[in-house]
């Protein structure tokens, strides 16, 4: 299965299937937090202006991302999609991962996308040793049961390092295709 970070995402550029014109890069991805979702992507135009692509509307490639001709574009200060979504680089990298019970796992690092499922998990760090050597570890991304109006918190169960945390995206997929949530 492949997995794609923000890092890798973002270095893709977006293309008309009907023309094989350039419609720009990909600025950052939409996602529905707590649903784990993948909900569409924020194209920044060759003139500079974003927009929002909804995920009906396009194909994630090995080397680019391949738009529905024409394809449907939203504004960002009129997007429907983005009054479910949030940006995973712009809103949820960074954001405070903490237990039921009141205790802070770490921070999301990372949001990474499995194209062909259309669905993501966040890669959590916990101290800055983890932040700069790349160590934490994997949740799935419908595993939150909620994100804070300000953005700030994400909630998850209080057996999430115990459960539900994996070494790997790879380790998580396994998991839930055994059906088994814990280690």
């Amino acid at each position: 299965m492949r997995l794609l970070d923000l890092g890798e995402i973002r270095q893709l550029s977006v293309l008309d299937s009907g023309t094989g014109d350039r419609l720009g890069s990909i600025n950052d991805i939409v996602v529905h937090p707590t649903d784990g979702r993948l909900l569409g992507l924020i194209i920044r135009a060759l003139d500079g202006e974003d927009s929002v692509i909804p995920l009906s509307a396009f194909r994630i490639g090995d080397n680019a991302v391949m738009a529905q001709p024409d394809p449907p574009l939203e504004l960002l200060g009129s997007s429907e999609l983005l009054k479910d979504g949030a940006f995973a680089a712009g809103a949820l990298v960074g954001v405070n991962i903490v237990t039921e019970d009141g205790r802070l796992l770490g921070k999301i690092k990372d949001v990474i996308v499995l194209p062909e499922l259309s669905i993501v998990a966040y890669k959590i760090a916990g101290s800055v040793l983890q932040k700069i050597f790349g160590g934490g570890f994997y949740i799935a991304g419908d595993l939150p049961i909620a994100l804070s109006s300000d953005g700030v918190r994400m909630i998850v169960p209080s057996d999430t390092e115990e459960k539900h945390a994996a070494e790997s995206v790879d380790a998580l997929l396994k998991r839930g295709a055994d059906g088994d949530k814990s280690t």
